[in-house]
């Protein structure tokens, strides 16, 4: 069991999505590039969330999301 979500299930498309798309141009991205984008899609959505700024520390569950569907 996990904590609260903290990105809607669009949200969390839009970072699959942006995550294979920098797949697909072979740019693999950091953790810290891929917490910079969560950053971005909360700053653009106005939403505040518990991570100081917006920024989360720790985007390990991003990772677990599955992303072999979106792989095409």
């Amino acid at each position: 069991m996990g904590g609260v979500k903290v990105l809607s299930d669009e949200e969390e498309d839009e970072i699959v999505r942006y995550i294979v798309e920098m797949a697909k141009a072979h740019y693999p991205l950091t953790r810290d590039e891929l917490a910079l984008e969560v950053k971005k899609i909360l700053d653009d959505n106005n939403r505040h969330t518990r991570f100081k700024d917006n920024l989360p520390g720790r985007v390990v569950s991003l990772f677990q999301i599955q992303i072999s569907t979106y792989w095409k």
